[in-house]
């Protein structure tokens, strides 16, 4: 059932693009417009079979001027700004939402700052890899994963009730939060991720020649973009700094225990993780 008939992707790279192929393949759209930055990237989004047609994004105007739905699937950094050049060349009654991975600051500056009969609704599916490109766009991508979708006291309810149906209709399954619980929530379950997984490698850069699969699959997420990540630490800085100083006291902890030879305590908690991590299966 489609949601929306025109659909304007705004970065059509591994998370842009699989909602693109998701929209095409299951019919979800009459016509899915892409918007890229660069002349190759032209070329992928068509090849990946993620949009009808593409425009570069200095014609972002045209790209977006019949679009029922606007999604920003660019890095956080560059949401903000694109979101008010979209609107501006947005008709009436179109909605504009996002994929980005931290939201109050976003959703601050764009919620009620669009032109009168433009919406913004925040989104963010946790879905994706370190990959980039349209090229590694996956049909399915968002099937069975959380998205969060947010909610103020400003947020328009149609709008809000269009875009959570949208996320449905790809198979996600919607969570309804604050733009402050999104924030809170992800920095612990991903940035706090990124920032571990970061440290572990730089922790051992002399070492990285004898490393097996378990460091290379716990370490995968530092292949992301050092970019994507500066932006995320900026707009999340207060809640990412919470999450470390929690995680470094468990990390003492374990220290303590190992340096005391607490062997009934450490297995405690080896054990309680262990339970945990089991849970997520």
């Amino acid at each position: 059932m489609q949601v929306f008939k025109k659909v304007a992707i705004i970065g059509v790279g591994e998370v842009g693009g699989s909602i693109g192929k998701d929209l095409k393949s299951k019919r979800l759209a009459e016509e899915v417009i892409g918007v890229v930055r660069r002349k190759k990237s032209l070329k992928e989004a068509k090849q990946a079979g993620a949009v009808d047609r593409a425009v570069l994004l200095d014609r972002l105007g045209d790209g977006v001027k019949d679009a029922d739905l606007i999604i920003l699937a660019t890095p956080v950094g560059k949401i903000i700004g694109l979101g008010k050049r979209a609107a501006a060349s947005a008709k009436k009654g179109a909605i504009i939402t996002d994929v980005g991975s931290t939201k109050k600051v976003i959703v601050e500056k764009l919620e009620r700052s669009l032109p009168e009969g433009i919406k913004f609704v925040g989104s963010h599916p946790m879905a994706g890899s370190e990959k980039k490109g349209a090229l590694n766009a996956e049909k399915d991508l968002f099937k069975g994963h959380n998205c969060f979708v947010t909610k103020t006291k400003y947020t328009d309810r149609d709008a809000l009730s269009k875009i959570k149906r949208f996320w449905r209709s790809l198979g996600a399954d919607v969570v309804e939060v604050s733009p402050g619980e999104h924030d809170k929530i992800v920095a612990w379950v991903s940035h706090l991720v990124h920032i571990a997984a970061s440290s572990l490698v730089i922790s051992n850069k002399d070492l990285l020649k004898f490393t097996a699969s378990g460091f290379r699959d716990t370490t995968r997420i530092a292949l992301s973009t050092p970019g994507l990540w500066l932006d995320i630490c900026q707009t999340n800085a207060k809640e990412i700094t919470v999450s470390l100083d929690k995680f470094m006291k468990i990390l003492k902890t374990f220290r303590k225990l190992i340096s005391k030879k607490n062997t009934a305590q450490l297995s405690k908690m080896l054990n309680q993780s262990r339970d945990l991590r089991c849970s997520l299966e």
